[in-house]
């Protein structure tokens, strides 16, 4: 179980995380699960820190452990 939730969750952050950079702001969506990814800031100057949020929402009755 914990191996499949994984790999759900790996593919789904590959996925989220390649529409981002293509288009910021873009989700992804499927059956169980819409992802999308929120940057802290538009720039960052070298040397600089920043961060992603990655926010998930599930379906009814779908849960993440």
């Amino acid at each position: 179980m914990f191996k499949k939730t994984a790999l759900v969750f790996c593919v789904v952050f590959a996925l989220c995380v390649s529409a981002w950079a293509d288009k910021p702001g873009s989700k992804f969506s499927n059956d169980v699960v819409t992802v999308w990814v929120e940057q802290q800031h538009d720039e960052v100057a070298v040397g600089g820190e920043s961060a992603l949020a990655i926010h998930f929402e599930l379906k009814e009755d779908w849960h993440f452990y």
